[in-house]
């Protein structure tokens, strides 16, 4: 299968997730066969949100624990858009 052919075909699994009680049900899930690269692409926006939140804390709340949310949350972005980058740079142009 060629590169392209393959990121394009790259889909999701469900995964549940946020626990809601205490049998650990979960409330939400990543719904199954969507793409990948779509996926990331909503993940990056939400990590953007995420980061521009954890900045304005931090600007309010000088602290060790908010700092090391903006951190890990810098960390987290730039690793789904580095595989976002890689991605469409192996689709055809």
């Amino acid at each position: 299968m060629a590169t392209a052919d393959k990121r394009n075909t790259l889909r999701t699994r469900r995964l549940k997730f946020f626990s809601c009680n205490p049998n650990c049900d979960s409330l939400f899930s990543v719904n199954p066969g969507l793409s990948a690269n779509d996926a990331l692409e909503i993940a990056s926006c939400f990590l953007t949100t995420a980061l521009g939140s954890c900045n304005e804390m931090a600007k309010k709340h000088d602290s060790d624990v908010v700092w090391v949310s903006v951190y890990l949350v810098e960390i987290s972005k730039a690793i789904v858009d580095a595989a976002i980058r890689a991605s469409d740079e192996e689709s055809p142009v």
